[in-house]
C-alpha cells in the first residue's frame, strides 16, 4: 500500500515560474521529513482500475525547498517529463509483455483440456501466433531500451513506435486469448486463470490506451518526411549490440535523448538483413520464407519512402496531413519487423529456439498481414516448433518473453 505521508522523499513536478510561462515547471526531490506546512496528505480514494487498491497523494502549496532539491536545472520540468515518459513507455511495455505471457500460458493450460480435435487445432494455431506476437513485441522493446545507451539520438523515435504499436497489439492478443479461455477468463479467484481479467482491467489504468498510442504516432508522423528524404537506404547499420538479448551496455545519460533528431538505424538494419538473407532465398524451406518476408519489408519501406517524400509540410502548430497517420502506422510495423530480424540474426546459438528461424517467420508473417502485404504459406513446422516451445515453457515455469524469464518464487 502506498503511504505518501510516510515516504522518505517525493519527486514533484512543481510550478516554479509564472503560470503558463515557458520553463515554468521544475522537478524537485522533496525531503519527506521536512515537507513544510504547505504539504498536505490527500485522502485515499478508490480507483476504477485496480481491484482493492486505494490511492492517496500529496498536495504541495507554497512550500520552501533548497536549491539542492532541483533535479536537473530550474525550468526543465517539461523536457525532463518528456524524456522520462519515453523510458517509462518502454519499461512498462516490457512489464506488460511479461503479463501477456502469463495470460498466454493460462490459455495454453485451458486449451489442453479441450476434447475436440478440430477445436484444438484451431487453438494451437492461435496460441502459436500470439506467442510470436509477444516475442516480436519484446524484440521491439529490448531494441528500443538498448538504443537508450547505444543510439540515444534515435531512442525517441523507437520509443514512439513502442508506444504506438504495442497497446493495440496487446488488446488484440488479449481478445484472441479470451476466446481460448472461454468462461475461465472470469475466474479471477483462480490463480491459474485470474491474470486475464486483471490485465484487461489494468491496461487502461496503466496508460495503455488510445491516448498514448495517438500521442506516440504524432511523434512518428512529424519525422516521416525527413527520414524518407535523408535516412532510409542511406544510413549506417546499427551496432550488433543493439539486438543482443543479453549483454552489457554503457551507462546511459538521460540528458542526451532529445526529440529524436537522429537517423534511422532500424531501417538500415532492415535493408541489410534482407540483403544478407537474399543469398539463401532459393534454398527454400523456413529460411527461404524468412528471406521472402524480409524482401517484402524492404519493398514496403521503398514504397513508404516514395509516399512520405510527397507529404506536405504540416502547418506551424497544426495537424499533419491525414494520409501521414496511416503511413506512420505502417512505419511502426516496419520497425517491429526490423527488430525481429535483428534479434534473430544476433543469436549466438546458445538458445536453440531463438536461433532457429521458426519464431521469426511466424512473427514476421503476422506483421506482413497487418501491413496488407502478400504472405507466403508458413511451413507447418514453424507453428509446430513455436507451439512446442510454448508448451515447454508452461511445463518448466518460464515466461513467454525472449529471456524465458523464470517466475519469482
Amino acid at each position: 500500500m502506498f503511504e505518501p505521508g510516510r515516504a522518505g522523499a517525493h519527486v514533484v513536478h512543481a510550478r516554479t515560474g509564472g503560470s503558463g510561462a515557458p520553463g515554468g515547471r521544475s522537478v524537485l526531490l522533496a525531503d519527506g521529513e521536512r515537507r513544510g506546512p504547505g504539504a498536505r496528505v490527500l485522502p485515499r480514494v478508490r480507483t476504477a482500475g485496480m481491484r482493492g487498491a486505494l490511492f492517496a497523494g500529496m498536495e504541495f502549496d507554497d512550500c520552501v525547498v533548497g536549491e539542492r532539491a532541483v533535479v536537473g536545472r530550474l525550468g526543465e520540468g517539461g523536457s525532463l517529463a518528456a524524456r522520462t515518459s519515453r523510458v517509462e513507455t518502454c519499461v512498462l511495455s516490457g512489464a506488460v509483455v511479461a503479463a501477456v505471457g502469463t495470460v498466454l500460458l493460462s490459455a495454453v493450460r485451458a486449451a489442453a483440456v479441450s476434447r475436440s480435435p478440430l477445436l484444438l487445432e484451431r487453438r494451437h494455431a492461435l496460441l502459436a501466433g500470439v506467442f510470436a506476437d509477444v516475442l516480436a513485441a519484446d524484440a521491439l522493446v529490448i531494441t528500443s531500451l538498448r538504443a537508450l545507451s547505444l543510439l540515444p539520438d534515435q531512442f525517441a523515435l523507437q520509443a514512439a513506435a513502442v508506444g504506438h504499436l504495442l497497446p493495440g497489439l496487446f488488446r488484440e492478443n488479449l481478445q484472441e486469448l479470451g476466446t481460448v479461455l472461454g468462461s475461465r477468463r472470469f475466474e479471477e479467484a483462480d490463480a491459474r486463470y485470474g491474470a486475464f481479467a486483471k490485465l484487461v482491467r489494468d491496461l487502461p489504468v496503466a496508460g495503455f490506451g488510445s491516448a498514448r498510442s495517438a500521442a506516440a504516432l504524432t511523434v512518428i508522423v512529424s519525422r516521416l518526411r525527413g527520414l524518407a528524404e535523408r535516412s532510409w537506404f542511406a544510413g549506417e547499420e546499427p551496432p550488433s549490440a543493439l539486438f543482443r538479448v543479453r549483454g552489457d551496455l554503457p551507462a546511459f545519460d538521460l540528458r542526451l535523448p532529445g526529440a529524436g533528431t537522429g537517423g534511422d538505424a532500424l531501417a538500415a538494419s532492415l535493408a541489410a538483413s534482407a540483403a544478407r538473407l537474399s543469398e539463401v532465398r532459393r534454398v527454400g524451406g523456413t529460411v527461404g520464407v524468412l528471406a521472402w518476408l524480409a524482401d517484402g519489408f524492404t519493398a514496403e519501406l521503398r514504397e513508404l519512402r516514395e509516399q512520405c517524400v510527397r507529404l506536405p509540410a504540416p502547418p506551424s502548430g497544426g495537424p499533419a496531413d491525414a494520409a501521414a497517420w496511416a503511413l506512420g502506422d505502417r512505419y511502426a510495423l516496419l520497425l517491429a519487423a526490423a527488430s525481429v530480424l535483428g534479434v534473430w540474426e544476433g543469436q549466438d546459438g546458445t538458445d536453440p529456439f531463438l536461433s532457429a528461424p521458426a519464431w521469426a517467420v511466424l512473427a514476421l508473417s503476422r506483421i506482413a498481414r497487418r501491413l496488407g502485404r502478400p504472405v507466403p504459406e508458413v511451413p507447418e513446422v514453424c507453428t509446430a516448433q513455436v507451439l512446442d516451445e510454448l508448451v515447454r515453457r508452461l511445463r518448466t515455469g518460464r515466461n513467454c518473453d525472449l529471456y524465458g524469464t523464470e517466475p519469482v518464487r
